[in-house]
C-alpha cells in the first residue's frame, strides 16, 4: 500500500495550496465598535457641537499635511482631532510644554558648552547625605553618654557629654 493510496500526502512533497486564504477576511468583534456603520462620519459617538470642533481640528491637520494622508495617517489625524475636541488645550497647559522646552534647551546648551549643571547640585547632595550618616552613627555609638538636658532644653540643638569611657 503507497502513502497515496492510503490518502496521508507527506506536506514537504507539495506546495500549500492559499488560494482560499487570499479572500477569507477575519472580523474581530471587540473592534466592532470602532469601525464606522453607515455615513455617520469620523466622529459619530461625540455630540454635535463637539464634532463641529473635531472637524475643524481635522481640516487643520488636513490642510498643514497638504492632503498627504495615507490610510493611517489620517486615522491618527482624526483620533487627534477628536481628543482636542473633547479635551481642548489649556493655557496652564501651554505654559508647561513651554517650559519643558524651554528647560531641554538649557540641557542641550549646558551639553554643547561641556559643563554639567547637576555636578554642584550632586555634590552637595552627596555633602549632605554623609553628614547626616555621620550624625546618625555618632548617636548610635554615644547615646548612651549623651545627655540632652531634660524636657525643658530639648527644643536646643546642643547636645552635651556626660563623661566617655576613655579605656
Amino acid at each position: 500500500m503507497t502513502q497515496e493510496s492510503a490518502g496521508s500526502v507527506n506536506p514537504l512533497a507539495t506546495k500549500c495550496d492559499t488560494k482560499g486564504l487570499e479572500t477569507l477576511k477575519v472580523r474581530i468583534l471587540a473592534l466592532e465598535k470602532f469601525r464606522r456603520h453607515g455615513g455617520s462620519g469620523y466622529f459619530h459617538g461625540l455630540p454635535t457641537e463637539v464634532q463641529y470642533v473635531a472637524y475643524r481640528w481635522l481640516d487643520k491637520f488636513i490642510a498643514k499635511w497638504r492632503y498627504d494622508l495615507p490610510s493611517w495617517r489620517l486615522a491618527i489625524l482624526v483620533g487627534q482631532a477628536k481628543r482636542l475636541a473633547l479635551n481642548p488645550p489649556t493655557s496652564k497647559w501651554g505654559r508647561c510644554m513651554l517650559a519643558m522646552r524651554g528647560g531641554l534647551a538649557a540641557q542641550q546648551r549646558y551639553r554643547t558648552d561641556g559643563r554639567c549643571p547637576t555636578q554642584i547640585a550632586t555634590a552637595v547632595r552627596l555633602a549632605k547625605h554623609r553628614r547626616r550618616k555621620k550624625e546618625e552613627l555618632f548617636q548610635s555609638q554615644y547615646a548612651p553618654y549623651l545627655d540632652t538636658g531634660g524636657p525643658v532644653e530639648q527644643n536646643t540643638n546642643e547636645i552635651r557629654i556626660k563623661h566617655l569611657d576613655l579605656f
